[in-house]
């Protein structure tokens, strides 16, 4: 693969996180509704559908690790910043833009998955503390 085709590659897989990385928010919106209803299949198929485009967008991460390293010649501390720095200038304002999109919609989705948790752990507490009260409730005399 040359230079050309690389940076191709990288930019198509930085517009393919941002649309997966907008659906993944989409399904943590899902996933929080299915909680807070308690609708166990609804929450199952939304964590199946998190976890398969979890995957697909860690592979493109693995591949843009490996792209930015070549572009870069094996440079060890290769980042987006030095390879966007190889883009003409007006090239590289587009880029950085969208690069500072995808970093945005991540840190909302990883908010959004805290936000998840919270409420399932929250639950899973909630749950405890009335299994346990039970328990004390119905013990032989």
């Amino acid at each position: 693969m040359n230079r050309n085709e690389r940076l191709i590659r990288l930019v198509r897989g930085i517009n393919a996180d941002l649309a997966d990385c907008n659906e993944l928010k989409s399904l943590l919106g899902t996933q929080f509704a299915a909680a807070l209803e308690h609708h166990a299949g609804k929450l199952g198929q939304a964590t199946e559908a998190i976890s398969s485009l979890l995957e697909t967008i860690e592979a493109r991460r693995r591949e843009r690790v490996e792209l930015a390293a070549a572009l870069l010649d094996g440079d060890p501390e290769a980042s987006m910043p030095k390879v966007f720095a190889l883009f003409s200038a007006a090239s590289r304002q587009v880029f950085e833009g969208w690069w500072g999109e995808l970093e945005s919609l991540v840190r909302e989705c990883k908010a959004d998955n805290a936000r998840v948790g919270q409420l399932l752990m929250g639950q899973h507490e909630i749950m405890q503390r009335v299994l346990d009260c039970e328990a004390d409730i119905y013990v032989p005399a």
